[in-house]
């Protein structure tokens, strides 16, 4: 990672030392960047230039995060940092540990211990505004669930009823519910109410890593309906079951409307959607866009702007466009 640019801003801010973090596993809490290297964390502030080494002995990933196949052990909501720590590593024995950047200093703050080996976690989620960590096994097929609080004890929800937990499981959860999915034959999107413990099942997913998106009101996700890919993406309200929205599947100067892998949903009514990005971005894979009554493709001089790997950050989405051997961002 060389260098870093703040929205807003066209001034580019060398990252001290760039060359030694992954370029696979960064993310903003608010104007600070937190970085990977190998397995400690390091974190950058964007206005003063100054960088934060947590110190090895506290924070020490339990893996290095760089391959979506296996599950993540590091989250960023908000000013909040979730982090799936190695207890031979830190000195407190802790597993599960969230910073709290909000501050000029990162104050660390060490939940309770949940009752699984450290080899058994596969995944840690946050809601910092919810203010609830997730952790995800797949030997013990269940999530547990704690408050951000120092010492705070976590509780475990069972679902090995529920065709268990995959490996690659990253959870998103949003006020007291986690989207999950599950190992066995097709992957079904899960919701999880994790003080009640109920599970709904939804729809089977087209791939496993994270090609769905879920905001505590909607849900949206590349469903097992496919030609390849891409696959048809399906939205709905977290209470009911998601659908293709409106004009799904018509023929499109580029594919079919509607069918991509990457989604992201904002604001009340608006879902995008993109190709994965992976291995170059292919003639098909262009910027969508619906608010649930017709797809559209977002244009760039009047053709279909080509997109891979769309995300969304606050009033911000990015994605990665042109060329599959002349990416830009």
């Amino acid at each position: 990672l060389d260098v870093v640019v703040v929205c807003g801003d066209d001034v580019e801010r060398s990252i001290p030392g760039g060359a030694e973090f992954s370029s696979k596993a960064f993310f903003f809490a608010g104007k600070k960047l937190v970085l990977v290297r190998k397995n400690e964390v390091c974190v950058f502030d964007t206005e003063s230039g100054g960088m934060t080494e947590l110190p090895a002995d506290q924070v020490w990933l339990s893996r290095s995060p760089y391959d979506a196949l296996k599950g993540r052990h590091i989250d960023v909501d908000g000013n909040l940092v979730a982090v799936l720590c190695d207890p031979k590593k830190t000195s407190d024995r802790r597993v599960a540990k969230v910073i709290d950047l909000s501050g000029a200093e990162p104050r660390i703050i060490g939940l309770g211990f949940p009752d699984a080996t450290p080899s058994e976690l596969v995944s840690i989620a946050m809601d910092a505004e919810g203010g609830r960590v997730v952790l995800a096994s797949d030997r013990k097929d269940c999530l547990f669930h704690a408050t951000i609080a120092e010492d705070a004890q976590f509780t475990k929800v069972d679902l090995s009823g529920h065709d268990s937990i995959d490996k690659s499981c990253a959870p998103i959860v949003r006020r007291g519910v986690a989207a999950t999915f599950d190992a066995t034959g097709t992957r079904k999107l899960r919701l999880v109410d994790l003080d009640a413990g109920a599970v709904r099942t939804l729809c089977g997913m087209g791939k496993s890593l994270r090609y769905f998106d879920f905001d505590g009101d909607r849900v949206a996700l590349a469903s097992d309906v496919s030609y390849g890919p891409p696959y048809e993406i399906r939205v709905g309200d977290a209470s009911g079951q998601p659908a293709a929205p409106a004009g799904a599947g018509e023929s499109a100067k580029y594919g079919k409307a509607g069918y991509a892998q990457r989604v992201a949903l904002y604001g009340d009514e608006l879902v995008f959607a993109s190709g994965s990005g992976a291995g170059g971005i292919g003639k098909d894979e262009v910027l969508l866009v619906t608010d649930g009554a017709a797809w559209h493709e977002v244009q760039r001089d009047g053709a279909p702007l080509p997109a891979g790997d769309v995300t969304l950050g606050q009033h911000v989405l990015a994605f990665k466009t042109g060329k599959s051997r002349d990416a830009r961002i």
